[in-house]
This record gives structure tokens, sequence and C-alpha cells, in this order.
């Protein structure tokens, strides 16, 4: 009987070639696995941060710790510096849209979501990862910063409603006032709030800018400031007509203030 010739596939070409599709198939996922897991520390999420913002072609990113806090100044390629408080954060998610990855993240007092669009899901993963992980270290310092200072501020309230007669307010902590009161007539709040901001810094003692500061907090969606502004008038105006108001108002903000 004459023998048909079989036909065989180059099995080992075919094999090796398969092997190594695999390979950089499970290579790549590898790294975006990788790039998924938070980073170890803050140097490595600042160092990913940077080098993101480096890919996305912007000048520059600054770091400095304020009260255990990050701040973080940005420097776009056109237009102002952006400085945010990490701990001012509110929101971050991670979307694709139209073949693009979008990172955004939205600022307490900012009307619209910040963003950061790239091609890379790598990139992306890192922004993100190294964003969450700084934000949630920036609540936490802020968490236990205004827990000990209301400890502190406690004694002082206490000292404050002793006396007979009160302090006058201070020529710096006047001059303050003043400029967040025609800062607020002409809506604008973030200065407003900074001027207040200053006084108390200089003069904390003074319920009516504790009080309005705690509302200046919370238009601005800085929930946690809110909150410690108006703990900080309740203290040193405990019986006052508007306080079950405030301390209504400290539970609204509190259930509102950002978790991660």
């Amino acid at each position: 009987m004459k023998l048909t010739p079989t036909f065989r596939l180059p099995w080992l070409p075919i094999r090796g070639a398969l092997a190594c599709v695999l390979i950089l198939l499970l290579a790549q996922l590898f790294a975006v696995a990788s790039e998924a897991r938070p980073p170890r520390d803050d140097p490595e999420a600042q160092k990913w941060l940077t080098e993101v913002w480096t890919h996305a072609k912007q000048r520059q990113i600054e770091f400095k710790q304020i009260d255990g806090v990050t701040w973080v100044t940005m420097q776009p390629i056109s237009g102002p510096k952006l400085g945010i408080y990490l701990s001012w954060i509110n929101a971050i998610r991670m979307v694709k849209e139209n073949g693009q990855w979008v990172v955004y993240y939205k600022v307490g007092g900012q009307k619209d979501e910040l963003w950061l669009c790239t091609a890379s899901e790598s990139y992306a993963q890192r922004f993100y990862q190294a964003l969450l992980y700084l934000t949630r270290e920036s609540h936490q310092a802020a968490n236990t910063g205004n827990k000990a200072a209301l400890e502190k501020f406690k004694a002082q309230a206490e000292q404050w409603r002793a006396l007979v007669v009160k302090p006058a307010m201070t020529e710096e902590a006047y001059k303050h006032k003043v400029l967040a009161e025609e800062a607020y007539r002409n809506k604008d709040l973030v200065k407003a709030w900074l001027e207040y901001e200053q006084a108390l810094q200089v003069f904390p003692t003074w319920p009516e800018g504790q009080f309005n500061a705690a509302l200046l907090n919370a238009e601005l969606e800085h929930y946690r400031g809110a909150t410690f502004r108006m703990q900080e008038y309740l203290m040193l105006a405990p019986d006052a007509p508007d306080a079950q108001s405030a301390r209504d108002k400290v539970i609204i903000w509190q259930d509102k203030v950002p978790r991660f």
C-alpha cells in the first residue's frame, strides 16, 4: 500500500511565536497591574505625580508640608499656577473616554473638576494611585491636627469666657476683618475666607470671626474646616442664641467630610 503524504504544520516555530506573544501580553498585564498598586510611601507617591505631570508636558510640580498636610503647586504650560491642599480634594475617579484615560479630581470651592488625560493606562494608574494615596494621608493628617488644635483651644476658650472684660481686637486682626467683609460684599468668597483665617491666626478668641469662617468654609465645600471653626465658635459661645443651630450645622458638615 502506497502511503499518502501527511501535511504537518511547523509546530515548533508556531509554538515559539505563540509563547513570545503570550509572554508579551503577560508582561503588559503585569506592568499595568503593578502600576495599580498604591505607592509605598510619600516620596514614591510624589515621584509618581512628578513623572506623570512631566509626561503630560506640565512645567513643574512642587510639594510642601504644612502642619502635616500636603500642599501641591502645579504650573501648567499656559495659565496660572494651581496650588491646593490635598485635604481639600473631595473626589477622585479614573475613567476611559474616547480611547483616553482620564483622572478627574474635585477640589472644594472649585466649580468644575480638574483632570489629567493620557493615552497611557500605566501613567493614568500612577497618577490616580499617587493622588489617592497623598490625599488620604493629608485627610488623616488634617483630622489629627484639628483634633489636637481643638483640645488646645478648649483651655484658651475657657479662660477667655472667664474674663469679665474681654480683650480688644488687635490692629492686625481688625485689618483682616475689614478686608474679609469687603471681599464678601464683592462676592469673592476665597479672599473673604482667607482674610478671616488670617485674622483668627492672630486673634482666635473672636466668636463672630469663628462663626463667619465656618460658614465660608462650608460654602467653599471645606467641610472639615467648617466643622473645626464652628466647634471653636461653640467653645467661645456655648450659650449663644444660635448655639443649637450651630451644633446642627456641625452634624451636617461632619457627614459631608470626604472619606478616602
